[in-house]
């Protein structure tokens, strides 16, 4: 749905542009993610009945996943600043980096330990109804490009807020603060899975980034475009 409105209202050079920016975000993302959806699903399967386990395992790898998200914000505003091919659209690119951190941040590793999914899909299900008839309301023209990822942070960031709540409320599980070896201890454990995930992210992320840095943002709007037409025809399989 989004695809046909942004192309005709923004135009294909700023779609690719947008796409662009977000290929970059995407790197930062998995630093994010850190291979938590692996490694801090099965040790909250595995404690998910001792109330106490899951407190600790929750905090120490929400702050783990939120000191990796500093990290790559320090590292990616840096990057934006020091290289005039990024910092000439710097609102595209900051916006885009608060809807990656947020994104990323999204503890969708709770949900699947404690085997509750629906909670997934609600909440996905409503960000995306959020930013649907956010961008209907406020992109009306080429121009507006620059509101697609602060529409999109937004949207994130309301169901990041969301999913901490309801893991407080209805899981009674509270955030607390982590010692500097529990923390430690999360990223030990989840370094391998790290890895293994960083290699098929670099692969389906680099075409776009690759292609933006050596050619130009009308090509990137048009592969970003083919992409996302066959990612939708793929997603009913």
């Amino acid at each position: 749905i989004t695809l046909p409105y942004l192309v005709r209202t923004i135009g294909i050079e700023n779609f690719g542009l947008v796409n662009f920016a977000l290929s970059l975000g995407l790197y930062f993302g998995a630093i994010i993610q850190f291979g938590f959806s692996i490694t801090a699903t099965r040790e909250i399967a595995r404690h998910r009945d001792d109330s106490a386990k899951l407190v600790q395992i929750y905090s120490a790898t929400l702050t783990a996943s939120i000191l990796l998200a500093l990290a790559s914000a320090i590292l990616f505003t840096l990057i934006v600043f020091l290289f005039d091919k990024f910092n000439s659209h710097l609102n595209l690119y900051l916006f885009t980096l608060v809807f990656v951190v947020f994104q990323n941040l999204f503890p969708i590793w709770f949900f699947q330990g404690m085997e509750k999914m629906k909670y997934i899909t609600f909440l996905t299900l409503g960000t995306n109804l959020i930013f649907l008839v956010s961008l209907f309301v406020f992109v009306k023209q080429e121009d507006d490009f620059v509101l697609v990822p602060l529409l999109n942070a937004t949207a994130a960031f309301i169901t990041f807020v969301i999913a901490i709540a309801l893991i407080n409320k209805q899981f009674k599980v509270s955030f607390t603060t982590p010692g500097i070896q529990e923390i430690k201890s999360i990223y030990q454990n989840g370094h391998h899975a790290f890895i293994s995930q960083l290699a098929p992210n670099f692969y389906n992320n680099s075409a776009v980034f690759f292609l933006g840095l050596f050619s130009n943002n009308l090509l990137v709007g048009v592969y970003a475009a083919a992409t996302k037409v066959i990612d939708a025809i793929i997603s009913f399989a």
